[in-house]
């Protein structure tokens, strides 16, 4: 049988195996532009699901025993995930399109440094800044992402003709654009399409309708601060309290339009 005769071959052609599978799922992956993030769950629960299958075939065709099985696919599983690592570092380091801005060598490599360098002192933006201060206005703080402190960048990166896409960070709700916020959505289209439904409340002619509003709820907190004179007053609540009443006086005021 063919099959079982593959499963009792030697570790050393399984793991080159596995480890050139590795390799070929992380050049499969690029030169398709799959967009990986977006399914995260399901290639996790594939990934199980494989190894699972994978040591029913060891025990109930190959005849090893339930601890051989599972040692066997755990050292296919490293290969596998060796190649794979050892693939995207490659790619990061020399091929990528990111490769020729500076910064540390981890950054480069993964974002996991950056969460280090975050957790450290919990001042990210300080590590940044020094990050700044040894490269330059522009550094490389993650695989797929640059750090820069250019006023010139502004307009380019966020005004309305950039084609800068929202981060991987925004999907965390989902990755359906039909179940985020339009601040959430990625889908350029969708926050186009949404968007147009928000410019009539947020117009400038909307605006003035909105100042005697905004206005009464800063004299209510005006009105706060000189009746807590010369006592302690609470200055994280209140300025928190008048940003919730603002919001609610402008989507009031924008369901009734």
């Amino acid at each position: 049988m063919p099959f079982r005769i593959a499963l009792e071959s030697g570790l050393g052609s399984q793991g080159a195996a596995a480890a050139g599978l590795g390799i070929l799922l992380h050049w499969s992956i690029f030169c398709t532009n799959f967009p990986a993030e977006d399914y995260m769950y399901t290639l996790f629960g594939l990934h199980v699901s494989s190894l699972l299958a994978a040591v029913y075939a060891y025990w109930a065709i190959a005849q090893f025993s339930l601890w051989h099985a599972i040692m066997r696919v755990g050292y296919l599983s490293s290969s596998f995930n060796v190649g794979l690592l050892l693939s995207i570092s490659v790619y990061r380091l020399f091929f990528h399109r990111l490769r020729h801005f500076p910064g540390p060598l981890g950054s480069k490599l993964t974002r996991f440094y950056d969460a280090y360098l975050a957790a450290k002192d919990v001042q990210y933006n300080v590590e940044i800044g020094k990050l700044h201060d040894k490269y330059g206005n522009f550094v490389r703080t993650g695989s797929r992402e640059v750090s820069i402190v250019r006023k010139s960048a502004v307009s380019l990166i966020f005004g309305p003709q950039s084609k800068c896409r929202k981060s991987t960070w925004y999907a965390q709700v989902s990755t359906d654009p039909k179940s985020c916020s339009i601040h959430h959505t990625r889908d350029v289209d969708d926050h186009r399409k949404r968007r147009k439904a928000w410019d009539r409340g947020l117009s400038v002619k909307a605006l003035g309708t909105y100042e005697p509003r905004v206005k009464a709820k800063v004299d209510l907190l005006s009105a706060q601060i000189g009746a807590h004179l010369g006592r302690t007053f609470d200055a994280t609540a209140w300025p928190m309290f008048l940003s919730f009443d603002i919001m609610g006086e402008v989507s009031r005021n924008m369901n009734t339009r």
